[in-house]
């Protein structure tokens, strides 16, 4: 198990730092991949399958996973993890971000199943742990976040919690999609937003279902080169 993920995770860096160029310019220290835009209008949904870097929070935020929508640059969030045990995060660099949690806690709610993100958190059933109570929660805008990913997840299971960006008094809805391995590592396997204001996003495990295009956009999936190397050494 460690040494397939170390292998993604290499393969990614040296795919990635090829394509050094968003929006026309050199990022410094970040591997950044580059995928077609979707022709398709809807829900846009993009493949990332990257483990999240295992580094501190006294480390640059360039270190983290970083998401980037391809339709409005204001939508961006950030992803990094200390290890195992309720310390794998995300977090929202532009303010904007909020996300479905679970009873009156600041962590997501993740289905295993079918769901819709929308204007009713509640979504009308329970998330994987059978929690009934959700509501939007605005996602912490510091790199100290404490918005902890795997309360809600178990080794083996793939899932999604709901996102929404706001624009103004417009809310684009989403979700991301995670899965958990033997070690309580969490990969980023999918996300997706609906690229039409204030319409809801369906979640289908699995890709299939909904107004799923298929891959596409710009996915700016940026891992610092210190960030991949400590996650080399921990798998090591």
């Amino acid at each position: 198990m460690r040494s397939t993920r170390s292998s993604r995770l290499s393969a990614y860096a040296d795919t990635a730092s090829a394509r050094p160029i968003v929006g026309g310019s050199a990022v410094a220290g970040m591997a950044v991949a580059a995928l077609a835009s979707p022709a398709v209008a809807g829900l846009q949904v993009w493949s990332v399958g990257v483990a999240l870097p295992q580094i501190g929070t006294d480390d640059p935020a360039s270190m983290d996973l970083q998401l980037t929508a391809d339709f409005n640059t204001a939508f961006k969030i950030n992803f990094f993890g200390t290890g195992s045990g309720e310390d794998q995060v995300f977090w929202a660099p532009n303010d904007n971000l909020s996300f479905i949690n679970f009873s009156t806690y600041n962590d997501p709610a993740i289905w295993l199943t079918t769901f819709t993100a929308d204007a009713n958190a509640m979504n009308g059933f329970a998330s994987a742990d059978g929690d009934t109570y959700h509501a939007w929660l605005a996602a912490t805008d510091s790199h100290t976040t404490s918005n902890h990913i795997q309360q809600r997840i178990s080794s083996g299971e793939t899932g999604a919690f709901g996102i929404r960006f706001n624009d103004g008094s417009d809310y684009y809805y989403g979700w991301v999609e995670v899965s958990m391995d033997a070690d309580e590592i969490i990969t980023v396997e999918r996300w997706a937003l609906e690229d039409t204001a204030n319409t809801a996003a369906q979640y289908t495990p699995g890709g299939g279902g909904g107004a799923v295009p298929g891959l596409g956009g710009l996915a700016a999936l940026a891992v610092g080169a210190g960030g991949v190397r400590r996650k080399r050494q921990r798998v090591a």
